[in-house]
């Protein structure tokens, strides 16, 4: 009963583009929701059309819209600050840090880069300043280097921090009809929806077959 839901059955049917129908629901949920921030729309809309994609088993449309969501959410040109969570909450996701997500990043990144596929933003760009800030944020604990030039470094860091640096193609996978394969058949998928819709976040363990790690 709202304007979204023709964008969602032509999504699927492929007579809109991702951004046609993201642009559909943005302006629906201004209207009947109140949305005052794009960002707000962009999580509300994307669980909506998820939720729609994931039922039907729609894996190629849900790709596209997966790939055109994270780079509008997550991605490296995204100057955007403001991000919507799981509790309808707007805040900065790169203005600041700590120890452990510093830690937790540069291990992601120096993983990447030892694996086969880690040439690119992740080697060549990310992982020098997150190498250095790290460096310095240590000294900076033992007294010997000082805050300013922590945030400075920071300032290097921020195009990359909580931004999408490594995403694998999944495209061949979902052309070849064998993403069922890589999902355990015994998962509670509509139990998670349920649990998404009610409380805001969902738990599948094991969702991945062993063939998929």
């Amino acid at each position: 009963n709202t304007y979204t839901s023709p964008a969602l059955i032509e999504f699927a049917l492929g007579k809109r583009t991702v951004a046609q129908s993201f642009e559909t629901c943005r302006l629906d949920r201004m209207l009947r929701r109140g949305d005052a921030f794009r960002e707000a729309s962009l999580r509300e809309c994307n669980l909506q059309f998820s939720a729609y994609l994931l039922r039907r088993s729609k894996w190629q449309k849900l790709h596209q819209w997966w790939d055109w969501m994270l780079e509008e959410r997550r991605g490296l040109g995204n100057a955007s600050r403001l991000i919507a969570s799981l509790d309808g909450n707007l805040s900065t996701d790169n203005t600041g840090f700590n120890a452990g997500k510093l830690g937790h990043d540069l291990e992601q990144l120096e993983f990447l880069a030892s694996s086969d596929g880690g040439a690119g933003v992740a080697t060549d760009h990310a992982l020098p300043v997150f190498r250095r800030l790290s460096r310095l944020f240590s000294e900076h604990q033992a007294g010997k280097t000082s805050r300013e030039t922590v945030e400075a470094q920071f300032g290097q860091v921020k195009p990359f921090f909580n931004r999408a640096l490594h995403v694998p193609d999944f495209s061949d996978i979902l052309k070849s009809g064998g993403l069922h394969e890589l999902l355990s058949q015994g998962s509670d998928y509509e139990g998670a929806e349920v649990a998404l819709r009610e409380s805001g976040f969902a738990v599948l363990d094991d969702v991945l077959t062993p063939e998929a790690h």
